[in-house]
């Protein structure tokens, strides 16, 4: 239902038609063709009278005449309803005149407020106060009074204005201070191309990541799968709008002292120029004076050129130039609540597109405008930038807004050196800032992302070169149709950027990135219109943003003793690759390899079927990997780089195999239990029966077995200590949970590295010539912990012994620790074999003789204070022996408790089941 003032509204449009009727004014008629001439324009669809009307004297608007900085609005087609309306000039016009604003047409259109207008431009020029202005519905509120703010109109009016393929159109304005393409705070707009970006159902499609994130079928018929560059939604055949700014209003976008609107683009090419070199306003967003936009500015696809005001942004922000706002007020805006100098460049998203945005000589690029050092000026909004490309230049700033955050996760957003304007002194990757009392000042936080620059100008040229015919063009921004982008040997998740800027792209990634080899597969369309695919090119690592040339390496084939290398863990690296004089390897491109000291490795740990990586890859290294794992191997061989002809475009040679070092067999040996370990004149054997209420340790080695699983023997001279869990038994029985192997120097919860001698350390790596062991030690109170002692025996003694397990690889959360070892014997399947310790605890008295202590002034008196007699020790609970949460489950090596269990101390092993 429309509120009482937007059909008065209605009701005022109707009354002037009828008028026109009665004064027996000519009513405008189709031709044969179907278009009717309304002013200087022509329009086809929809029916005169009803879906729109021409007013060649002043437009009228809430009762009264509408005047712009006091002079009557004339000469407008009015648009009623929301059927599709395609306009044309109704002279034809030459485009060389474009610059000629004598030549244009002088007939606006507008849309009425509260309408939803649906309009295609098919070769419009218009020169006019106001070229297109959607009428913001201010009278639409609550109560009927005029919005004080976007929010308070119930229907906005809303504008999708389509380019018709292959069209040229301009918008001029006839005077300053009014945009030539009007969308003011209160209303909608939506640019796009003949390649409408709505499903069937009318929905948008908004390619967030800068590709189709679903099957879907467009409300034209096109057919878009998951995945695609999101260029397929624009036309083939895009129609471009040229619109003149004039001083402080956008082209597209608020009047003076008003604020932009919602606006989205979706599709066509946009040229906005700035005439002269004075003014206030954005290219896209805001008016002079304006507080940005009110809602959002989103971009999907198709391809823009702005340019704002002298202190204005490109795109967001304008900036105020010292008139009074209320004497160029149009009757329909909602006025900047705080025009002296408000730059607020508001929430702005892009997903797709090609974008660039030039700021004036005091406006940044994309963003804020002049006097934008005062705080709170960006407070609470957000520049997010998933996809496209982005290219803002501007003298103060290219990219941000002061006060406000920028998210890049996805598309080439260029910064210059010094330029970026927002919290945290860079873009983030991520939201982790919105959480209650972050720190943003940290320049290593890893949810920061800062600018990498890579360079495929020179591929694209020496393509272009060998290309029939011929490529001459050199502004090298050539569409993307294909995109994957690696880091460290994995694929990141990194939104499609559009299309390359002088065959650049700038991608925003985390610091650790930087030190990473960057992998860039892609395919373009050259200006020819052949799909090119570039083959995987390499970023070197480096710790700074230098460094951004891209080559490729000639590949070669591995030896066949070489390709499928495997052995057992025995702490030694896998053999090298054998290159000398005597064994020389071709080469793809002709040449030889024969320098072993020129070649390096890197490994990467996939699953068996060579489809998933485990982890990042390895940095290159004249070493073969020691631990265990099936790993994808790179061998490179730099060879050749010292001749300038091969190294201009090659980073050397390389080969791909793959490898295995597979676990041995383990052994847990010298098992010890100690009571009061390290008191002296208490410490003895665990064998001698003691309290159950002293401390008891266990210690144990683990290290490697004799032999691999295979049989053979195991040279253990470089073996390292095992790392992993523990699990001990008792009486046969496993109890507890599975205790985490912890050594000093190990990651905390906190990524802290724990210190030697924290109670948290229970294993040290004890040196074994060029290897190591693990000496563990654990040490509980019996009493305390009477779960690790389940069963009551006859003498009181009690059989220890242990078993060893590794890390935990499977799962969300594998352990990072290598899986070097196989479990140890299972001490309840095989107990003859576990080593072992007897240990004798003091039994229990569940029934403790307490003797009463006299009263000296009343012997034998009822209720004297009670003599203290022997400590009770704490008795066995009813119910069963307690047990672990694993009951049964050792002998199948259940997946290991993540606690952080301790060494020393009181500390608990895992839950009682009590």
């Amino acid at each position: 239902m429309f509120s009482a003032a937007h059909e008065a509204a209605t009701s005022a449009v109707e009354k002037a038609f009828a008028s026109a009727k009665a004064d027996n004014a000519v009513e405008p008629h189709a031709d044969a063709d179907g278009w009717t001439q309304v002013g200087s324009l022509k329009v086809k669809g929809g029916e005169y009278g009803k879906d729109y009307i021409y007013t060649a004297d002043t437009m009228q608007f809430h009762g009264a005449d509408y005047t712009v900085a006091g002079a009557p609005l004339t000469n407008v087609v009015e648009v009623l309803t929301s059927e599709p309306l395609t306009f044309q000039d109704a002279d034809p016009f030459n485009i060389d005149n474009v610059a000629n604003a004598g030549t244009y047409s002088t007939t606006a259109i507008v849309v009425r407020e509260g309408r939803e207008a649906d309009i295609i431009l098919d070769g419009v020029h218009i020169y006019h106060r106001t070229p297109i202005n959607i009428l913001t519905n201010c009278y639409d509120t609550e109560d009927g009074a005029k919005a004080t703010e976007g929010t308070d109109v119930k229907n906005p009016t809303r504008l999708h204005l389509t380019l018709a393929d292959g069209s040229h159109n301009a918008l001029w304005s006839a005077t300053a201070y009014t945009a030539p393409l009007h969308c003011g705070e209160g209303s909608e707009f939506v640019l796009d191309d003949s390649v409408r970006n709505a499903d069937k159902a009318g929905n948008m499609v908004i390619p967030v990541g800068g590709i189709i994130n679903e099957d879907v079928t467009l409300v034209g018929g096109k057919q878009l799968a998951k995945g695609q560059i999101h260029s397929v939604l624009d036309s083939d055949n895009p129609g471009k709008l040229l619109i003149y700014g004039v001083q402080d209003a956008a082209s597209i976008g608020g009047n003076n002292c008003e604020s932009g609107g919602r606006m989205t683009f979706n599709g066509g090419i946009l040229e906005a120029t700035y005439a002269g070199s004075s003014g206030c306003a954005a290219g896209i967003g805001a008016g002079s004076g304006g507080n940005g936009t009110e809602t959002l500015i989103m971009f999907n696809s198709g391809r823009y050129t702005v340019a704002g005001g002298y202190h204005g942004a490109g795109v967001g922000a304008a900036c105020y130039d010292g008139y009074s706002g209320a004497t160029f007020y149009q009757p329909d805006i909602i006025g900047s609540r705080s025009y002296n100098h408000p730059t607020v460049a508001g929430d702005i998203t892009i997903h797709g597109g090609y974008i660039r945005a030039s700021g004036g000589g005091h406006g940044n690029g994309f963003g804020a405008a002049c006097w934008a050092g005062a705080a709170g000026y960006n407070t609470g909004h957000t520049i997010t930038v998933t996809g496209g490309t982005l290219y803002p230049t501007g003298s103060v700033g290219d990219l941000g807004g002061y006060d406000g955050y920028v998210v890049v996760t996805g598309g080439s957003v260029y910064a210059g050196a010094g330029k970026f304007i927002g919290i945290g002194g860079t873009a983030w990757g991520n939201d982790a800032y919105k959480e209650e009392g972050y720190n943003t000042s940290n320049p290593n936080d890893p949810n920061k992302v800062s600018m990498m620059t890579i360079n495929l100008k020179s591929e694209i040229e020496k393509r272009n070169k060998e290309a029939t015919p011929v490529i001459t063009h050199t502004d090298f921004d050539e569409l993307i149709t294909s995109w994957t982008l690696t880091v460290g040997g994995k694929e990141y998740e990194y939104g499609s950027p559009k299309q390359f800027f002088d065959g650049q792209l700038f991608l925003w990634l985390p610091s650790s990135a930087f030190s990473q080899e960057v992998t860039v597969t892609l395919k373009y369309v050259d200006k020819n219109g052949n799909e090119q695919t570039i083959e995987p090119l390499f970023r070197q690592p480096s710790g700074s943003q230098s460094g951004t040339v891209l080559k490729r390496y000639i590949y070669f084939t591995l030896p066949d003793d070489f390709k499928d290398l495997t052995k057992y863990y025995d702490g030694s690296p896998l053999r090298g690759l054998t290159i000398d004089e005597h064994n020389q390897i071709p080469t793809d491109d002709g040449k030889v390899l024969s320098q072993s000291g020129k070649v390096q490795y890197k490994y990467q740990l996939y699953s068996a079927d060579q489809q998933t990586p485990l982890g990042a890859e390895s940095s290159a290294s004249t070493s073969m990997p020691c631990d265990v794992g099936y790993m994808k191997l790179t061998v490179d061989s730099t060879e050749w780089c010292d001749d300038p002809d091969f190294s201009t475009n090659y980073w050397g040679h390389r080969a791909i195999g793959w490898c295995e070092i597979k676990p041995t067999n383990s052994a847990v040996d010298l098992v010890k239990a100690t009571w009061n370990a390290g008191v002296p004149d208490e410490e003895k054997d665990g064998s001698e029966q003691d309290d159950a209420g002293k401390q008891l340790t266990i210690n144990a080695t683990i290290s490697h077995g004799t032999h691999h699983p295979d049989g053979t023997p195991i040279d253990g001279t470089k073996c390292q200590a095992p790392r992993g869990y523990v699990q001990l038994y008792v009486d046969g029985k496993a109890v507890g949970e599975p205790v985490k192997l912890v050594f000093a120097g190990d990651a905390d919860e906190d990524g802290n590295a724990i210190p030697a001698g924290d109670a948290r350390v229970n294993a040290v790596a004890a040196a074994v010539g060029e290897g190591s062991r693990t000496d563990f030690t654990y040490t509980f109170v019996p009493a305390e912990k009477d779960f690790l002692l389940p069963d009551a025996t006859k003498d009181n003694r009690h059989i220890v012994s242990l078993q060893y397990l590794p890390p935990v690889k499977d799962g969300e959360n594998p352990d990072p620790e290598p899986a070097n070892y196989l479990e140890s014997v299972n001490p309840a399947d095989h107990p003859e074999q576990a080593p072992k310790a007897e240990v004798a605890v003091e039994p229990i008295d569940p029934n403790p003789t307490v003797t009463p202590e006299k009263d000296p002034r009343q012997q034998g008196s009822p209720g004297a204070p009670a003599q203290r007699g022997h400590r009770a020790l704490r008795p066995r609970r009813s119910g069963g022996p307690l047990r672990s949460r694993r009951p049964g489950q050792a002998h199948r090596h259940p997946r290991p408790h993540r606690e952080r269990l301790c060494g020393r101390g009181d500390h608990h092993l895992g839950h009682s089941q009590r």
